[in-house]
């Protein structure tokens, strides 16, 4: 059964937004660096970085997951695994 539409959708919107906060949070990480600020404010700033870059591996691998159960060709199978010597 394929996923509605929009759910898909909304995905893709979800890791728009994830990916311009990480270009940005990135950005605004490197120029509070050089910059003479309060530490917390580069932390934060870093921490939401972070954030972002992992929620976007999470969503890769949720996807990549989703795709094996949806395309038996990506699958691992039985004749897939390594067999034995003995």
């Amino acid at each position: 059964m394929n996923a509605p539409e929009h759910t898909n959708t909304r995905r893709d919107a979800r890791r728009l937004l994830l990916w311009l906060a990480l270009i940005a949070s990135a950005a605004a990480n490197a120029v509070t660096s050089s910059m003479d600020i309060h530490p917390a404010f580069g932390i934060g700033i870093g921490l939401t970085t972070l954030a972002c870059a992992v929620a976007l591996i999470r969503d890769h691998y949720h996807r990549r997951g989703n795709a094996a159960h949806r395309h038996p060709a990506m699958s691992v199978t039985a004749r897939d695994e390594p067999r034995s010597l003995s």
